[in-house]
């Protein structure tokens, strides 16, 4: 059987996954904040061993599929601007901890692998996806497999400028669309506008918007409207069929999803191709799941751009 992870800025879900691609058991506990790589890798220790103990009797742990946030380049986290994260060898120090193979992926990646091949089971040709949350994660997948630069790193759709000089990002740099679609900066757009200061998430938010609280409305069509931003660019970019959205925010879709809507299609050059679809995950973590353990089966799924290509 395969332990799949998915970790977040500030969650962690675990599940066992097996040969049939059925997701059997899962577990979930926030992500402490300030952990350091050696706290980091105790914890996920513990929590892979906690899947363990679950394992029927005559089945084994076979190998370890993880989507972490951050820029990962063959198993090592080499950045992650939500955490304290740098150069971060996961794959190497999970495979001694427990001798198995390991995968560790971007977790927009994982997500991506999961919609494409389970959710929507390849009824697209090409699927961009986001993750929203913390952060702004994406990804681009389609039959070839997932989409890479000739480095190997996988596109930071979050760190797309779409106001050069802009709000600083947690990245180090301005004006990203990270920057303008993250958590914490609704919750200070909702505060900004007179909003209730005891409200604390996105999921608390939501619930005032479907109460009919204005700045709540305000604060989502904000953020709406800088995502369609942003997303215009990638599909000038990408060209994906379809567009999926996952990420804890994506639940709070019918608050912002006309906002982006109408900004992305502002954005639109005239003739471009068709505008893309725009569908809400129903899987979420299940698709994240799936697609890490996904990637442990065929870690050779992956669409380079050739270093001759790119000159």
């Amino acid at each position: 059987m395969i332990v799949s992870m998915d970790i977040g800025g500030s969650k962690l879900a675990l599940g066992l996954v097996t040969e049939q691609n059925e997701l059997v058991r899962t577990r979930h506990r926030p992500m402490p904040s300030g952990l350091t790589a050696k706290s980091f890798l105790a914890l996920l220790e513990r929590e892979i061993g906690h899947m363990m103990s679950g394992i029927p009797d005559g089945e084994i742990l076979d190998s370890i599929g993880a989507g972490t946030c951050g820029i990962v380049r063959e198993g090592t986290v080499v950045f992650s601007p939500n955490t304290s994260w740098r150069s971060l060898p996961l794959a190497d120090a999970l495979r001694e901890a427990f001798q198995v193979p390991v995968v560790v992926l971007n977790d927009a990646d994982a997500f991506a692998l999961g919609v494409y091949h389970y959710e929507f089971a390849s009824r697209f040709r090409s699927i961009g996806v986001l993750t929203l949350g913390s952060g702004v994660g994406g990804a681009f997948v389609g039959p070839e497999g997932l989409f890479r630069g000739y480095s190997g790193i996988s596109p930071e759709a979050g760190h797309t400028v779409i106001r050069a000089g802009g709000r600083l990002c947690s990245c180090g740099r301005r004006g990203c669309l990270e920057a303008y679609a993250n958590q914490r900066v609704l919750l200070t757009d909702y505060r900004r506008k007179g909003g209730d200061r005891k409200v604390a998430n996105g999921a608390e938010l939501f619930r005032r918007f479907r109460q009919g609280d204005p700045a709540a409305a305000a604060a989502f069509t904000r953020y709406g409207k800088f995502l369609g931003v942003g997303m215009a660019s990638l599909f000038h970019l990408y060209s994906p069929e379809a567009f999926v959205l996952g990420g804890g925010l994506s639940r709070a879709a019918p608050a912002f999803l006309p906002s982006l809507k109408s900004a992305m299609a502002n954005q639109l050059i005239a003739g471009f191709p068709p505008r893309p679809q725009i569908f809400i995950s129903r899987w979420r973590e299940k698709a994240s799941l799936l697609g890490a353990a996904f990637a442990v089966r065929e870690q050779s799924g992956l669409w380079y751009i050739s270093k001759e290509t790119a000159n």
